[in-house]
């Protein structure tokens, strides 16, 4: 064997910007064996082999298994190729979908901090709603450790599903409750969406107008918003078209350690 006709571990490994070790599972599982072995078991390459050990490097950057990339290495050809990359091609038009609904997200949550930071939090103020699809948890409790949970379900539901969409975490509270004096009294948690859950059961919950109040600071007191955006609507004789009172926290412990800066928007569709 010629030296000069091969290329060591070593030598491959740096031109295609992988590694040794890399190599060695290549050859140990079938994938990418050397082209001849020297004394002591050394491996050596040909430069010939770059191609394909390119082609490997290129699928494994795309995310596919060794197993999948094996099989096609024992089954090379053209037609195979061109359908392995018509499959990879769309299993990357699905991650830019998910990247780009995950963006979207993002920057409605952007948007959503900037405009918090601007709320007078004593006002009483109409707003437009966007249509949203709500996945629902019942829960009809007041205890924190008891929604907590409930959420939690909701979220796990939410992630084992692969969903791909943003959500808003909404608490739901009757308006029959707040007459009889009680504030804390949730019927429903809810991730509300802007596209509809692949996996997860929804209700549409329509565009509408609403009357939103704000309430700063801990939820211990926020019996007091309620009151304010009651009072509101009795004195402008304005009624909720479903009787249901949703609280959505624009500022919480995600983004402050302060409990008096938490910020809820309540909101009532009229």
């Amino acid at each position: 064997m010629s030296r000069n006709e091969y290329l060591t571990t070593g030598e491959i490994a740096r031109m295609m910007g992988t590694t040794k070790n890399t190599l060695f599972h290549y050859d140990q599982l079938g994938i990418f064996s050397p082209e001849a072995r020297g004394e002591n078991d050394y491996r050596y390459y040909t430069v010939r082999q770059m191609d394909v050990l390119d082609a490997i490097i290129t699928l494994r950057e795309l995310g596919m298994p060794l197993p999948e990339i094996k099989e096609y290495m024992e089954h090379r050809s053209p037609e195979n190729y061109a359908t392995l990359l018509t499959k990879e091609n769309a299993v990357i038009e699905q991650q830019i979908r998910a990247l780009k609904e995950k963006q979207k997200w993002i920057q409605r949550q952007q948007k959503r901090i900037k405009t918090s930071l601007t709320i007078n939090p004593d006002i009483i103020e109409e707003v437009s709603l966007p249509g949203f699809y709500i996945a629902a948890h019942p829960i009809s409790s007041s205890d924190d450790k008891t929604i907590s949970v409930k959420v939690s379900e909701l979220l796990n539901s939410y992630y084992e599903s692969k969903e791909t969409t943003g959500f808003t975490v909404l608490y739901i509270q009757m308006e029959r409750d707040l007459a009889r004096g009680t504030h804390n009294l949730y019927h429903e948690v809810c991730l509300a969406m802007q596209t509809p859950p692949k996996k997860m059961p929804y209700r549409i919950l329509p565009a509408s107008k609403c009357l939103a109040a704000y309430h700063l600071g801990d939820w211990d007191d926020i019996s007091l918003a309620y009151d304010r955006l009651r009072s509101y609507m009795k004195q402008h004789q304005i009624t909720s078209s479903d009787g249901r009172f949703y609280e959505e926290e624009l500022i919480n412990a995600t983004m402050t350690d302060k409990r008096s800066e938490y910020l809820t928007r309540i909101i009532v569709r009229i």
